[in-house]
């Protein structure tokens, strides 16, 4: 079997597992119960169930199902039982189960201001369909008045990304124009949700290899590239020894 691993909507690596000795027919429960062979007490929503979901490997592959009131999705679509293969990323409770090294977010994040808090969140853009709402079936989960439940979807096809208004009630703005139809979106376009202000941004995705025993992983983000700043350090020393070797002049 492929290596699994739990991520949240900013990237951050929960858990990463294996299950290579694992027998046929041993069942992998995923969810906050302490009980489970992947337990995420500690590291996830109340939107994960005590038990969320049932990892399988049968005779004929792997396959994943559902225990879950709050659901699994694939894409948009909820899951109640189905076949896995490698590349799979299936949502859950605000958590993300990537299947396999090919299943990777995108390089693209969404950032956004959270009128709660007044604090900048983002999350992960994934390859294909990413909606945007109130519900906890989004991948990207809004919560204000002012966003519907499926409020928006954005699309992510290689380096193309484009938005579409899911008949939401206040509106998807890009800039000062309402979207709709599917509107293209470039590299820092700035986005409106209702009254959520929201703004692109492109990253790195770093994928930490870490131990694959079920244990907790180091939290590393896939974090956007760091500013232009590698240069301080060399001319740092460059300063320290034109400096240094003025001192010696003067002594000698």
């Amino acid at each position: 079997m492929p290596v699994c691993r739990v991520v949240s909507h900013q990237g951050v690596e929960l858990r990463r597992f294996s299950t290579e000795s694992l027998p046929i027919g041993v069942p992998i429960v995923v969810g906050r119960s302490q009980s489970c062979t992947i337990a995420l007490k500690h590291d996830a929503c109340r939107a994960v169930s005590r038990e969320h979901f049932v990892l399988e490997h049968g005779h004929l592959g792997w396959s994943l199902t559902n225990k879950s009131n709050h659901g699994v999705y694939r894409g948009e679509h909820a899951v109640q039982q189905t076949d896995v293969k490698p590349g799979d990323v299936f949502l859950f409770g605000g958590c993300f189960l990537c299947f396999g090294d090919e299943a990777l977010p995108s390089r693209h994040q969404l950032h956004w201001t959270d009128p709660a808090t007044g604090q900048e969140d983002f999350a992960l853009l994934w390859p294909g369909r990413n909606t945007v709402g109130q519900a906890h079936s989004n991948t990207i989960v809004l919560k204000d008045e002012s966003v519907s439940r499926q409020h928006a979807r954005i699309t992510v096809e290689g380096e193309e990304l484009v938005v579409e208004d899911m008949s939401s009630f206040v509106g998807t703005f890009v800039g000062d124009r309402r979207v709709t139809a599917p509107t293209p979106l470039l590299l820092d376009a700035h986005i409106r949700f209702g009254t959520v202000r929201a703004w692109l941004k492109q990253g790195e995705v770093v994928v930490p290899r870490v131990g694959v025993s079920g244990g907790r992983s180091r939290r590393r983000a896939m974090a956007p590239k760091a500013s232009g700043t590698g240069w301080v350090m060399p001319a740092l020393w460059v300063l320290l020894l034109i400096i240094l070797a003025v001192v010696l002049l003067a002594v000698l």
